[in-house]
């Protein structure tokens, strides 16, 4: 069993232990939060510029060199280990060097450097005693690690010492490579004495360069000047031949300038500015407590992560809060991202589940770029000058300009599927709020609002246009309480069960378990059904949603056992598609493969998903072929279609239990719920 120790916490965050090993120890990193707080201390005084140099003092000091590498060696007696490592601990330049040591000793050991024989020949000459041999013929260069190396590369010359142990330039490449060098140079200069000889001779003649940088600024046409006056010769200057001068060219009129183009108007009414830049670079660091959970999708298609405490994110990787938690992310470039998601849909606050952003390398002129797909996010900066963070959502592109540390800003984005058996176009709408101070906002259209604190800026796609800055309407609340992080649940059991259903799998997902593996254990099969499980297996099915894995979605809607699964299928589909609609190819040849449902019954069951317009809902036609729908022989068709009439149609209806069909009845049984349904919406029709 390995200990979990400074030195073994050192060994762990420079990778020098054994796969093993290392496992072991990250499992304990990770239910220790005195070993995190080391941890995330070790990395900051790595990086602090302002550590000064430790003090000195008597020996068996932290900064005695021998202490020290005794340490690290694991030789210094265990009596002293732990004053050693208190007051290691307790100051931050004895943990600074402490840790450079070991990661130096780590390069050293792991990144080979070789040793010219005339630096041996130095060190044994500064050494004066019996031990000393100056005049021992060294061996051949050994590296630090201690192993032998490849007697070609070494180097025995005046020249050694500077060479830090790589190859002499004559031994480190084929003669014909070497030469190729100094015949080019040798080229180049005869070529540049030739046209040196030809101007002074007057043989060359000028050329008007093709390429003009500045097309208003004339080419040289002359590198002689035209004398304006012969000059007079006198008896102690002869006179130049007039035969031998170089014949001169006259100058050319210069070329009348290009006219400028037109200044562009002050607000270009644009859609996109430039695109996100493909840079994968580290942006931001990861500032979430490990009671929540944050996961990260990475570009180069690798499986999905858990971001931890101190963990980095990339340009380019998706970053997604899962619904229920919230998460915090500190750009390298000051500003700050609290990331705020929404919970199951029983405790549905807010018209979005999950958040979810891409980050990139910025433009000049911005501090932060990130693309934010959908959710909600509260912008603040870390820096007192303050921040301008450029969001892009769909084809907008918004600049926030916060101006100071204490400024806070809000950002959502909602997304709705489109609707009716020929769907309507998904339809956005976003919300800009200033939680605290005042702060500026600029559209994409260029047109620049101030907005103070309590005032909110909408935009809808349906109109593609962007309100003024103005005071909410009672929708968001008497005291905008609509923006608030704490806000209580509108039913106080069901908020305790789904907070204990994410507090257990932010704990298990610290471990070895995967983000797919816990969210299947969620809705795995139990013998007896709780409320606690119907609320994880309902908040597992939005997870897989937000993830975008449209194969286990369609094992949910095939699902016939449990009503409270498809149904919740429905819902998690309806959001990934209105945030994520390039999901839904995808999600149609699952349709007809995984699924089973036909092309004829594929329309219906699509239409369910996306639901009904308005213009259907008061159409009996078109009620009563959704009704139709309880009927089809495939469980995932009369799911959806239960779904739209629970939800859109009567929602009082589950408290009827006939109206109430089990998606595994047979089909007499499924046929009797068609006629009670249109029983029951003719009696809705009948006038009160």
């Amino acid at each position: 069993m390995i200990r979990l120790t400074l030195r073994t916490l050192l060994a762990y965050l420079d990778d020098t232990l054994p796969p093993d090993e290392a496992r072991e120890l990250g499992e304990k990193l990770a239910v220790s939060t005195q070993a995190q707080e080391l941890a995330e201390r070790l990395k900051k005084v790595m990086r602090k510029r302002s550590v000064s140099t430790p003090p000195t003092g008597p020996d068996g000091s932290p900064s005695d060199a021998n202490i020290v590498a005794a340490y690290l060696s694991d030789a210094l007696p265990p009596e002293i280990v732990a004053e050693f490592e208190k007051a290691a601990s307790d100051n931050d330049a004895h943990l600074a060097e402490l840790a450079a040591c070991h990661q130096i000793l780590t390069l050293v050991l792991s990144q080979q450097v070789k040793v010219p024989p005339t630096a041996y020949r130095r060190m044994y000459g500064l050494v004066k005693g019996p031990e000393s041999i100056p005049t021992r013929k060294p061996n051949l260069a050994l590296p630090v690690g201690g192993l032998p190396g490849d007697p070609s590369t070494d180097a025995d010359d005046s020249d050694a010492p500077y060479l830090l142990g790589l190859p002499a330039y004559e031994r480190s490449k084929p003669g014909a490579a070497r030469l190729l060098p100094l015949a080019v140079a040798l080229l180049c200069a005869i070529g540049f004495a030739a046209s040196a000889f030809m101007l002074w001779t007057g043989e060359a003649k000028p050329v008007d360069s093709p390429l003009a940088v500045n097309p208003s600024t004339p080419a040289l046409t002359s590198i002689v000047p035209t004398p304006t006056k012969k000059p007079e010769t006198t008896p102690a200057t002869k006179a130049t031949d007039p035969e031998k001068m170089a014949p001169v060219e006259p100058v050319k009129p210069m070329p009348e300038p290009m006219p400028k183009p037109p200044a562009p108007a002050e607000n270009p009414a644009i859609n996109v500015t430039e695109p996100p830049k493909n840079s994968r670079d580290t942006v931001a660091k990861c500032d979430t407590p490990y009671n929540r959970v944050l996961v990260v999708k990475p570009a180069g298609g690798e499986d999905i992560a858990r971001l931890m405490k101190g963990s980095e994110l990339r340009s380019g990787d998706r970053l997604l809060c899962l619904p229920g938690y919230t998460g915090t992310m500190k750009f390298y470039s000051g500003a700050v991202v609290e990331l705020f998601a929404n919970v199951t849909p029983d405790l549905q606050l807010f018209p979005f589940q999950e958040t979810s952003l891409t980050a990139h390398d910025p433009y000049p002129g911005n501090s932060t770029d990130i693309t934010l797909h959908s959710g909600r996010l509260y912008l603040s900066s870390a820096k007192a000058e303050g921040d301008v963070v450029r969001v892009r959502f769909r084809n907008e592109v918004w600049d926030v300009t916060i101006p100071d540390a204490k400024t806070e800003v809000m950002v959502e984005i909602q997304h709705q599927l489109g609707r009716g058996a020929k769907p309507e176009p998904n339809r956005t709408k976003a919300i800009f709020a200033v939680v605290k101070g005042s702060a500026k906002l600029t559209d994409t259209t260029r047109q620049v609002l101030t907005v103070q604190q309590g005032q909110i800026v909408q935009y809808d796609s349906k109109t593609d246009k962007t309100t003024a800055p103005m005071k909410p309407d009672d929708s968001f609340g008497k005291n905008f309480e609509y923006i608030s992080r704490t806000l209580p649940p509108p039913d106080a059991k069901a908020g305790t069960l789904c907070k204990d259903v994410l507090e257990k799998f932010a704990a298990r997902t610290k471990v070895n378990t995967t983000i797919k593996a816990a969210l299947l254990e969620l809705r795995s099969e139990v013998k007896e059904v709780t409320p606690g499980y119907l609320t994880g297996a309902r908040w597992s099915v939005l997870c897989t949603a937000a993830l975008g894995e449209v194969s286990e979605l369609a094992d949910c809607l095939n699902d016939g056992e449990r009503s409270d699964l498809n149904a919740a299928g429905v819902f998690a589909v309806r959001n990934m598609l209105a945030c994520s609609p390039e999901l839904e190819e995808p999600f149609l040849k699952l349709a007809e493969s995984k699924l089973r449902l036909s092309r004829t019954a594929q329309t219906g069951f699509l239409h369910s998903v996306h639901g009904m317009t308005q213009a259907e809902l008061d159409d009996p036609t078109a009620v009563d072929a959704m009704i139709d729908q309880l009927a089809a022989a495939e469980v995932a068709q009369r799911g959806a279609a239960m779904f739209v009439l629970l939800s859109e149609i009567d929602p009082k209806a589950v408290s009827k239990p006939s109206l109430m069909l089990p998606l595994n009845e047979s089909s007499e049984a499924r046929m009797n719920a068609v006629k009670a349904w249109k029983k029951h919406v003719a009696d809705l029709r009948k006038p009160k």
